[in-house]
């Protein structure tokens, strides 16, 4: 993930260089490429092998916990379903996550090699993306433990054989409300990725940049709303996750 952080600054010069007829950036990006490849390939095989473990014990010890809890078997398995989250969230999410952090903050340094005056506005932009999608995750948090619930009442309404059509009209009005939140909150932010984009351009385009070092700025630009914007799936995550750890460790 580390290698890949830097392609983007490995393109800008690979562009220099074939401009002037030169190849010797060109092999080093291939190389990175090759590389970031393998080290990929061989990270994703050793996860699974933990990461199964980990599933294994935790659901072992998720299950005598319920087993011992107040909750009707029905609940209980309704319930236990919210085990993989922790797997999902320390196999996927936490490698994400790392990646993100990790190309955001090559991209702002590279940046800031290139060119130092838009570090400013990035950091402007890296600052308000994240605290709006902190923030919209916190509420639709609130809306996820509603619908955990419902989803739990319609199980154990339909292995009662009841009537369940209140459950999904509540579910219908909670998925709706969630889904307010975060196109409000899309929208936001894709608006604010639009503004930077438009200003990096006139002012990449203004500073005397080779066609590489414009290059390299604007990847990294696209790079870094992209990886940024994406901490709202990682907050909606940990969101989960508590609500996850709260839920099964609940006798009722």
């Amino acid at each position: 993930m580390f290698i890949f952080s830097f392609l983007p600054y490995l393109t800008g010069l690979a562009i220099d260089d074939l401009l002037k007829q030169k190849y010797d950036m060109l092999f080093l990006y291939a190389s990175a490429l090759l590389t970031a490849i393998v080290f990929g390939t061989l990270r994703r095989l050793y996860d699974t092998r933990i990461f199964s473990s980990i599933y294994i014990s935790k659901a072992k010890d998720i299950i005598n916990t319920l087993k011992k809890s107040n909750l009707d078997g029905k609940r209980i398995i309704s319930r236990y379903q919210l085990v993989g989250t922790y797997t999902d969230f320390f196999e996927f999410t936490f490698p994400t996550i790392t990646n993100i952090f990790i190309g955001i903050a090559v991209a702002m340094f590279m940046i800031f090699y290139i060119k130092h005056s838009l570090l400013i506005i990035i950091s402007i932009y890296v600052s308000l993306t994240i605290f709006i999608h902190a923030h919209s995750s916190k509420k639709s948090q609130k809306i996820e433990y509603q619908l955990q619930h419902t989803r739990e009442d319609v199980a154990h309404g339909l292995a009662e054989n009841h009537d369940c059509t209140q459950f999904l009209d509540t579910q219908k009005l909670l998925m709706v409300k969630k889904s307010d939140i975060e196109s409000i909150n899309w929208c936001i932010c894709d608006s604010l990725s639009t503004i930077l984009d438009i200003t990096t351009i006139l002012i990449v385009c203004n500073s005397g940049l080779t066609i590489g070092e414009i290059t390299a700025i604007l990847l990294y630009t696209s790079k870094i709303t992209e990886k940024t914007n994406t901490a709202f799936w990682f907050f909606t995550q940990i969101r989960i996750l508590q609500m996850s750890d709260d839920l099964l460790k609940k006798s009722n």
